[in-house]
């Protein structure tokens, strides 16, 4: 193996580029989409705000007002509540696996119980948790929109992708090459990817970087 792709920034990779480094092999690190904020009005009181991304605490906290009153906070995962610790916020939730959401979406709705949830999101959302909980007590507030990024990259014997968005923005002006491995960073992803025809070898279940070190063979 002399190369490897991931749709990730360089920052966001650090023990993956470490061990590459150390093994001689070539990352390639790009990100195939951006965000923008959209301007959208954020009540000031909420039961739970579920937040699904690191993007979506972000633009939520731009967007709030300084007497926000927030009973609980919920994240789907730990690259979530490490965003949402950075704003000063303790989640009283988070996604044991958040690369299989529907689990995670399954568990939300068991703490959860009968109070209502606000989803900070994408306006590309897939939203898939309208499939497990109760539509009245789920209040969507669009606060960001992805953009995709249209590029080249060098073919690779790896393919990482991290999102059914990289994978789609990606596949817009690149080819996976013939033979390569392809790895799903969590299973949202994986279905994506199979949609569109590949075959999928291995689907990240804790979605981070040492289970990916482990897959890769790279310790």
């Amino acid at each position: 193996m002399k190369s490897i792709f991931i749709s990730k920034q360089h920052v966001e990779v650090p023990k993956l580029a470490a061990a590459c480094r150390l093994k001689g092999i070539n990352l390639i690190t790009e990100s195939f989409i951006n965000f923008e904020i959209i301007p959208t009005s954020v009540p000031q009181h909420h039961d739970v705000v579920f937040f699904s991304s690191p993007r979506s605490v972000c633009f939520f906290f731009e967007l709030s007002q300084d007497n926000l009153f927030v009973k609980d906070y919920a994240c789907m995962g730990r690259g979530t509540e490490s965003a949402l610790l950075e704003k000063g916020k303790v989640a009283s939730f988070v996604g044991i696996l958040s690369s299989d959401p529907s689990q995670v979406f399954r568990d939300f709705k068991s703490w959860l119980g009968n109070r209502k949830a606000t989803i900070p999101h994408a306006v590309d959302s897939l939203f898939s948790i309208k499939q497990y909980l109760d539509a009245l007590q789920l209040t969507f507030i669009p606060v960001y929109k992805t953009i995709p990024i249209h590029k080249v990259v060098p073919p690779a014997e790896v393919y990482i992708f991290s999102s059914p968005s990289n994978a789609a923005a990606f596949l817009e002006k690149n080819q996976v090459k013939e033979f390569a491995q392809v790895f799903a960073w969590g299973k949202s992803t994986q279905k994506y990817l199979i949609s569109r025809g590949f075959s999928v070898s291995k689907t990240l279940t804790l979605a981070d970087e040492s289970e990916l070190i482990d897959i890769l063979n790279l310790c």
